[in-house]
């Protein structure tokens, strides 16, 4: 599958990091934030907690691409797994570092899902012993891209061989695992309507997609939703 069936963010992006010492954006650990885009993958709307940590303006991020927030030290061989995964119907979890405007970075686990005209992303602070894994490997990944001009399809496949060293036997089992650590951490977690969901689809993969989209199609019309 060849990457111009793929939005932009897949493909080699030049460093936007600025001249000052990058710092971590800082948020609470229960805030989510959501962001929704078109089939362009341009952003159409989110919500306040996305504009606080993104630190742009709404006539910065509306109608833009959402690679507007991607961050250099991320591998193209995710993007390419997500949007492989997306494409084909299957809500896709994964941990990603964004930038935001000022050059500072925030990480993510990001859960994007298909719904009517777009797509949907809610995304949380991450914490769970996973997230370090995941660190490590995009840091040997983005060299690998780097040095050795890998495309992002096998980008993706080396990915999925490293995770398989940690004994996950596919990115569903992965997704699962992931998704499970990071809702477990919350006590009281803010959006039961699909972590009840997600903690069901981890023993039966992509088994709830009807239901995630139909919890977060509702999630969009909160009074913090732009």
């Amino acid at each position: 599958m060849g990457d111009e069936k793929f939005p932009a963010a897949i493909r080699k992006t030049p460093s936007m990091k600025s001249q000052h010492n990058e710092a971590e954006v800082p948020f609470e650990f229960d805030e989510l934030f959501f962001s929704r885009t078109d089939k362009r993958g341009k952003i159409c709307s989110g919500n306040s907690v996305f504009r606080r940590i993104s630190r742009f303006d709404w006539d910065e991020l509306l109608a833009k691409p959402h690679t507007v927030i991607r961050h250099a030290d991320m591998p193209r061989g995710v993007f390419w797994l997500m949007w492989d995964r997306i494409r084909r119907g299957l809500p896709t979890g994964a941990y990603v570092k964004n930038r935001a405007k000022d050059g500072d970075h925030y990480w993510v686990y990001t859960i994007v899902t298909s719904i009517e005209d777009g797509y949907l992303s809610v995304r949380l602070k991450p914490s769970g012993p996973l997230f370090e894994i995941v660190r490590s490997a995009y840091e040997r990944l983005l060299s690998t891209e780097e040095r050795e001009r890998v495309s992002p399809q096998q980008s993706a496949t080396l990915l999925m061989q490293h995770l398989q060293k940690h004994s996950f036997e596919d990115y569903d089992a992965f997704m699962a695992s992931s998704l499970l650590a990071e809702l477990d951490a919350r006590s009281g977690a803010p959006a039961t309507a699909w972590s009840s969901c997600l903690k069901t689809s981890a023993a039966r993969p992509g088994g709830c997609t009807a239901s995630l989209a139909r919890s977060w199609e509702h999630m969009r019309t909160i009074d913090s939703f732009l």
